[in-house]
């Protein structure tokens, strides 16, 4: 039967009831859905005149094949059926293929088992594999098996909420996206080549040359129209607003895309937007665009300004290549300002940009409907949209179909390029391909052969691809391979997945990074564990350790938390295990960094480890643990008791072991059981310790000497050396911390006990008395009253060690013993200041002059000496005591100022036969120096004289002179 006697036939059927002869459409209701029944079903789409088409109108392949073909037969599991096969058609006249479905089922449950045997034989395929495979494979149970039987699929549609499915014979099935059934029409009589849907309309295109359009949610409703265009229509799209406009755009054999709609008076016309370029292979479009394809190339259309956008020319093939038209052209739009496009083996990601503003708001708006043939529409705008290529590849496979995966990656569906032995593609008979592919270099990402069923026996043209992304976004994006065979849901591994895969590989510790978003803190530490059995089985000694601080870090529960004692007793449990392992295999160094703080032992296990340490003679570890461990993890009492025994015991360790304590001691603050083995070892701390604590002090009084002299022992350049050869300096900045100890609690420890054990020091060892003096001089500038009954032990020690001082000393002090100091410094030589000081103070001056002439020999001194006790009878002592020293006679001549009419004195002894040098010099200057101060006091009696005279004289006439009275004056006188 040709197509256009059916199309009469089926208008012939109708054409009183429902058909318009003005209209060239036709009116599916109710009663026309009968008479198609019969008209339909029954025909042969192999046996019509266009069934060639068929095969030029094929789906292209995805991306890259797989390397290994049995890699993922495992992943094709078996999913129960959520659908009632009895609800697969719904549409009057298909009894008979209802009545048969139970029949069909069982027998496809049989092939579904043996299919499951299959997959169970591949399980083990993948035992080796180190990485989880990127998706996962069921197969879809739920629709009808007949689709997969006699009346297979043809072409989809997966739309956000619908999904359709056309058949060979004409049939549609509306499933929702869980490919629950909603509903079926008997729509065409041969194979459905295309299918359109917007959620709300949907339309079909045949080989039958019949169009249908009709309203999702009212299927079977008058709203269902065929339009019979009497050729082959390969692809139809509907208007955006088709529910208003009923226009839609539809192209073919033809070679003719035409744009069908009402025109103001209600009636259908058609008008050719483009012819020429050969058959129209499928259209396509997005938002104002319309793209659609021919053997000639990419047709790119802007529908409101009905100009061409873009026009691509195919790539040249070479002679092995079969022509672009035989394959089918297929599409994605991940955005709305990219389309992707894949052909054949070619690849094209195309960009939308906008071009030009034309309207007052900026945009021009419209849809496929305002392109009208009336005299307005003969004028052109400019496109408010540009299209360019913004990518173009070509893969290794021919395309059966594509979807947009994650990253800027395509998901291709299609068949690896095979050629047979006459050189020719093989377009028949191969397993399918599912490969990614990056888009922006189009390098292989990932690559898998899927096995459906009976692949043998199926083309590239039978193989659909589709992707639907739920609603709640929650959910990863499904897949769906489609054949006429098979359907196949295709998803990405869940972390779910991802997590039970590892496990089941051994690959504990990846599952254990997973485990945390997909099951509870307990089972995640389970996990965890049995990484850590597996390193100890394989000695992985330095692993376990931070591998078991990963596992329980971050699983520290509130004590509310159901899972809190599960978790405890794992952690506590395990924690025992690996210790205990580590200390049999003495490991114990290669855990101990990382060992909890936080088991539940009671102190034991702790207890355990520092004890296992000492044993050992693990002196770092043990000293690790202590210093880093609160005390009260441990028996700190039970610890410190071993170590005193062991310090007493063993000598190799005894410094070790006294440190330990001392530690242990501080860390608990028993400073006063502390600071006794601080000393023994000279431990500096124990100062800054006694500072913090004075009123340790009284209890280590007798070990004063031992405290001061701690700096000595620990300063390397002091090991050697005698203290009192140091400088005052020197000594101060090396004792800085004893001497202030000392000063600061000078009422703790009195002065006495300070310097009884200087002195006891000093008759066992060397003399450090220097030290004592820099201890007192600081105690003197502090608060000297404290130093007046220890004066004279300051004198003794200023006599020894710092002379310099000493003179000041004494001058400002006043409660020292004179006649003890006069005797003190009489026996060291040097102190003759001091001496002169000390006999003026008890009046004996001469006995200070006669040190000054006999021991200084300083004749300017002794003068000085006298002046400033103005006593003239030192004169007299001086010139007696001094006249067989020339120096001092010579002075004594040179100083007639001072000594006045004793001057003579010394001229007159002076001995003749004493050499004095130039005698006759200061004796003249002397005697000039007397002429001088004569004659001034002269002069200056003359000028007295004169003046006294005059007054005298003027007194004298005052006194002589009369005196005049004036009555009338109020003086008495004038």
């Amino acid at each position: 039967m040709n197509q256009e006697n059916t199309t009469n036939e089926i208008i012939s059927h109708t054409k009183d009831d429902l058909y318009d002869s003005n209209e060239s459409h036709i009116v599916l209701g109710n009663k026309l859905d009968q008479n198609m029944t019969g008209g339909i079903v029954g025909t042969d789409s192999s046996q019509l005149t266009e069934s060639n088409l068929e095969s030029h109108i094929v789906d292209s392949g995805s991306n890259e094949a797989s390397t290994e073909n049995d890699d993922k037969k495992e992943n094709l599991k078996e999913v129960d059926s959520k659908g009632s096969s009895s609800n697969t058609e719904n549409s009057e006249g298909s009894d008979d293929d209802s009545e048969s479905d139970d029949d069909d089922d069982d027998d496809d449950d049989d092939d579904d088992d043996d299919d499951d045997d299959d997959d169970d034989d591949d399980d083990d395929d993948d035992d080796d594999d180190e990485e989880p495979p990127l998706l996962t494979y069921s197969r879809i149970k739920q629709l009808p098996i007949k689709l997969f039987q006699r009346d297979t699929i043809s072409a989809c549609n997966f739309h956000d909420s619908i999904f359709i499915f056309g058949t060979h014979s004409g049939m549609l099935y509306f499933t929702t996206p869980h490919f629950k059934m909603i509903d079926t029409l008997k729509c065409h009589r041969s194979s459905i080549l295309s299918i359109y849907t917007d959620g709300v309309s949907f339309a079909t295109a045949s080989i039958d040359g019949t169009i249908v359009t009709g309203l999702v949610n009212n299927i079977k409703s008058e709203s269902l129209i065929a339009y019979d265009f009497k050729r082959p229509i390969n692809s139809v799209i509907l208007d955006t607003d088709f529910v208003t406009n009923k226009t839609f755009v539809s192209g073919g054999m033809a070679g003719e895309l035409i744009l069908s709609q009402r025109n103001w008076l209600g009636n259908k016309t058609d008008i050719v937007i483009s012819k020429g370029d050969g058959p129209i292979l499928s259209i396509n479009k997005t938002e104002d665009i319309i793209f659609w394809f021919t053997s000639s190339g990419i047709h790119f259309f802007d529908k409101i300004t009905r100009t061409s956008l873009l026009r691509v020319e195919l790539p040249e093939l070479d002679q092995n290549n079969n022509p672009f038209e035989i394959f089918k052209p297929h599409v994605h739009i991940p955005e709305r300002d990219r389309i992707i496009i894949g052909w054949m083996d070619n690849i094209w990601i195309f960009k939308i940009s906008v071009a030009t503003k034309n309207s007052q708001d900026g945009f021009i708006h419209g849809n496929v409907g305002s392109i009208i043939s009336s005299a307005a529409s003969s004028f052109k705008g400019i496109p408010d949209k540009d299209v360019s290529i913004e990518h173009h590849f070509t893969i290794p496979l021919l395309i059966a179909g594509i979807a947009s995966f994650k990253d800027d990656q395509l998901l291709c569906l299609g068949y690896e390029k095979q050629f047979d032995d006459k050189n020719e593609l093989q377009l028949k008979h191969l397993p399918p391909q599912l490969q990614i592919f990056n888009l922006i270099d189009g390098s292989e990402i990932y690559n898998d052969e899927i096995v459906c069923k009976d692949y043998e026996k199926l083309s590239l043209s039978d193989y659909h691809l589709g992707k639907h992304i739920h609603e709640n976004g929650d959910s990863p994006s499904e897949y769906y391979l489609i054949c006429t065979s098979d359907a196949i849901k295709i998803q990405q591994l869940t972390l779910m997945d991802h997590y039970n895969w590892f496990i089941s590989k051994e690959h504990f510790y990846r599952a254990w990074n997973i485990a945390q978003y997909v099951v509870d803190d307990v089972e995640r530490a389970k996990v965890g564990i049995k990484y850590v059995e597996h390193l100890l089985k394989e000695q992985e000694w330095d692993e376990v350790g931070p591998t078991m601080i990963k596992i329980f870090n971050g699983l520290e529960v509130e004590r509310e938390n159901a899972n809190s004692n599960d978790l405890n007793e794992i952690f506590n449990k395990e924690w025992f295990k690996v210790i205990n392992i580590y200390m049999d295999e003495d490991k114990l160094s290669q855990i101990a960094d990382f060992i909890p703080l936080t088991l539940d032992c009671s102190n034991a296990v702790y207890d355990f480890i520092l004890n296992y340490t000492l044993d050992k003679h693990e002196t770092s570890m043990f000293s690790k643990f202590i210093q880093h461990w609160p005390v009260k993890i441990f028996d700190s009492k039970g610890i410190e008791g071993r170590l005193k025994m062991l310090q007493s015991k063993n000598e190799d360790f005894k410094i070790f072991y006294v440190n330990q304590l001392i530690y242990l001691y501080l860390k608990t603050q028993k400073y006063s059981q502390a600071i006794p083995f601080m000393i023994n070892i000279k431990d500096p701390k124990t100062l800054r310790i006694l500072q913090n604590e004075p009123q340790l002090l009284p209890q280590v009084t007798d070990r004063l000497m031992e405290i001061i002299l701690i700096p000595a022992f620990n300063n390397s350049k002091l090991r050697n050396a005698i203290i009192n050869d140091l400088s005052i300096p020197e000594l101060e900045q090396t004792f800085w911390e004893p001497i202030l100890l000392i000063v600061q609690n000078r009422k703790v420890i009195s002065l006495k006990t300070v310097i009884e054990q200087f002195k006891d020091y000093s008759k066992e060892h060397e003399n450090v008395d220097k030290l004592l003096l820099c201890i007192l001089l600081r105690i003197d500038s502090t608060e000297p009253d404290l130093l007046k009954i220890y004066e004279n032990e300051m004198i003794d020690l200023f006599s020894r060690f710092d002379k310099k001082p000493l003179l000041n000393f004494l001058k400002n002090k006043t409660h020292y013993d004179i006649e003890k100091a006069i005797e003190l410094c009489s026996t060291q030589d040097g102190l003759y200041s001091e001496l002169i000081y000390l006999w003026g103070r008890i009046g004996e001056t001469k006995k200070a002059l006669s040190i000054i002439v006999n021991k200084l020999n300083d004749p300017s001194l002794a003068i000085e000496y006298i002046i400033s006790w103005g006593d003239t009878e030192l004169w007299d002592f001086l010139i007696e005591y001094t006249m067989n020293k020339s120096n001092f006679v010579e002075k004594l001549l040179n100083s007639y100022s001072f000594i006045g009419d004793k001057y003579i004195n010394v001229v007159a002894g002076i001995d003749d036969e004493q050499p004095i040098g130039e005698i006759a010099t200061p004796i003249i200057n002397t005697l000039l120096e007397v002429k001088r101060s004569y004659q001034v006091n002269e002069n200056v009696l003359k000028i007295v004289d004169g003046e006294t005279s005059k007054y005298a004289i003027d007194l004298l006439k005052l006194r002589t002179q009369g005196k005049l009275h004036d009555p009338n004056s109020k003086s008495s006188f004038v």
